[in-house]
């Protein structure tokens, strides 16, 4: 990973936020060309790289098929992530938590 970008910086939420739809889409609309658009190529690359490896590790959870319930589901996922990076922001984690919710149940 780029050191330049923070796990837990301005920058990354904000391309996180922008790759989602987050705020302006009802449901979750991943785009990585909005990224690109958004922000200078070497950058843009860097923060996709970031955010592919994010979401991976939080879509690697099995909670989907464990949990009772969908709020179980998420605070479950959202844990395993947890452990796995606690520097990540916490509108990351929401954000990521959004995405999984709608895919996974």
């Amino acid at each position: 990973m780029d050191d330049a970008i923070l796990l837990d910086g301005a920058e990354l939420a904000d391309a996180v936020r922008i790759w989602s739809g987050w705020g302006t889409s009802r449901v979750p609309s991943r785009d990585d060309a909005r990224i690109l658009a958004q922000f200078e190529t070497s950058e843009a690359e860097s923060l996709l790289a970031i955010i592919g490896r994010l979401e991976e590790d939080f879509y690697a959870s099995d909670a989907y098929r464990t949990a009772p319930d969908l709020t179980s589901m998420v605070e479950r996922a959202t844990a395993d992530f947890r452990r796995l990076h606690p520097d990540v922001s916490d509108e990351i984690v929401r954000i990521l938590a959004w995405c999984y919710s709608s895919d996974s149940h």
